[in-house]
């Protein structure tokens, strides 16, 4: 199995295993990983040592890795190889970047019945904006700073939703235009209105617990990420304040 795989099968496979095995994967599979590769192996690796809160300087480490040789100073092009050799224009590379950003110090995890955020900043870096996050139809804009955590929902479409802080108080969003302000630390929103009574859940999810046989939470959410794609990859590039 390549290296890369092996570190997927956290994210975003999000295979259920431990976090002692998630660790020991990503030691012993970036350890593999050579010098002369793309980039898209650091990003993956970034993810996965944002995850554990104790890794964060390899997080660090590996997100700058995915970035530095690989990137053009003019236009921000990516290259596929290290020192701007093999192909330009290499869309793998940006979009590693892109999702070391959203689903790494983001924190980004669409789960069966709610969408989880963890966001932290990345080094060299006072704020990150995610705007138009798409969930459920629900248009949602993500401010992260260094002690709080500014979620805006500017479309709910008429869906009611719920959002838990990292202690688990609850915060009711039943209007557009609601904007809640919580300390740092995981965050999760659900929708209250029910939306799954006539939705049959695949038996085939990859989070089932092997031990006992119990369904986990699968991302099965229509999440598009499409419009993130286009707003966060223009404004993470040019408005975070990280020396590129």
């Amino acid at each position: 199995m390549k290296e890369l795989g092996a570190v997927m099968l956290g994210f975003p496979l999000m295979y259920n295993m431990s976090s002692d095995a998630r660790r020991k994967d990503l030691e012993y599979y970036s350890k593999l990983v050579g010098t002369n590769g793309p980039s898209t192996v650091n990003s993956m690796l970034a993810i996965g040592y944002s995850e554990l809160n104790d890794t964060r300087t390899k997080a660090d480490d590996f997100f700058e890795k995915s970035y530095k040789g690989y990137m053009s100073d003019l236009f921000k092009v990516w290259y596929e190889l290290p020192e701007k050799k093999g192909s330009s224009h290499f869309l793998p590379g940006a979009g590693a970047f892109l999702q070391a950003l959203l689903y790494g110090y983001g924190g980004v995890r669409v789960r069966y019945d709610r969408l989880e955020l963890n966001p932290q900043l990345p080094p060299k870096c006072n704020r990150m904006d995610f705007f138009h996050l798409d969930y459920l139809d629900a248009v949602i804009d993500v401010t992260v700073q260094a002690r709080d955590v500014i979620v805006r929902f500017h479309n709910t479409n008429n869906l009611q939703f719920t959002l838990y802080d990292k202690d688990g108080n609850p915060t009711a969003i039943t209007e557009n235009g609601k904007s809640v302000t919580v300390q740092t630390g995981k965050i999760t929103i659900k929708a209250t209105t029910k939306l799954f009574d006539t939705c049959l859940i695949p038996e085939d999810i990859i989070e089932k617990d092997p031990k006992t046989s119990q369904l986990g939470a699968a991302s099965r959410h229509a999440f598009s990420l499409l419009p993130i794609a286009s707003s966060l990859l223009v404004t993470l590039l040019m408005m975070m304040s990280v020396s590129l």
